[in-house]
């Protein structure tokens, strides 16, 4: 957890959502990150608004591959891509 959690505190990019803090209290651990407004998941915007457009889907994949390729180059591997 230590590990991992201090790799990806190093990692800054406009797609990544900052780690501020690690720590534990009372036995559990916990990772402080930075809040990003809106709160809509995914399958909320999709039953809202249904499908995307090509447009739009592109535009999130390169997002994405963008922020791994990030991760990537620092020497992450992500295995529970969200």
């Amino acid at each position: 957890f230590w590990a991992e959690a201090r790799a990806v505190a190093q990692l800054v990019h406009p797609h990544v959502v900052t780690i501020h803090n690690l720590g534990s209290d009372r036995g559990y651990h916990f990772i402080e990150m930075e809040y990003v407004p809106g709160g809509v998941s995914l399958n909320e915007i999709l039953i809202r608004e249904g499908p995307f457009s090509p447009l739009r889907s592109t535009s999130l994949v390169v997002q994405v591959a963008h922020a791994l390729g990030a991760a990537h180059r620092s020497g992450l591997v992500h295995r529970d891509v969200k």
